[in-house]
């Protein structure tokens, strides 16, 4: 049924097909493993500023090094549209989607104004 309505409305989508939910407690059960194997690899601060999905503000070098948050990371909610609002808050932006699809390119559309739209 929500097909059906997204199709009538001309709204873009696509389904994702993944065999788990990503950012839910289904993950829960990875997260100490996942923790513990973080610690043994060097985490280092990022070379270009990137916006964190998990606070949707731009990412720390505390945060890109701790083992702790990304496993927040892969178990909380992702701030998507808080994260498109903070890098089109330092002025002009181009928003480049790269993978097989084109949903975030869809979702961040609908954050921007009619002329920043043209460059996402």
């Amino acid at each position: 049924a929500l097909s059906a309505e997204l199709q009538r409305r001309g709204v873009e989508f696509r389904r994702i097909h993944i065999n788990i939910a990503a950012h839910s407690a289904l993950v829960d059960g990875v997260l100490p493993e996942f923790t513990a194997y973080l610690r043994r690899i060097q985490l280092s601060p990022p070379k270009i500023p990137i916006v964190s999905n998990l606070t949707g503000d731009w990412l720390s070098d505390e945060q890109a090094t701790s083992p702790e948050y990304w496993a927040r990371h892969l178990r909380g909610t992702v701030q998507f549209a808080k994260g498109v609002a903070t890098v089109l808050a330092g002025g002009e932006r181009l928003l480049l989607e790269v993978g097989p699809g084109n949903t975030l390119s869809s979702l961040a559309r609908m954050q921007c104004t009619p002329a920043a739209a043209k460059n996402v």
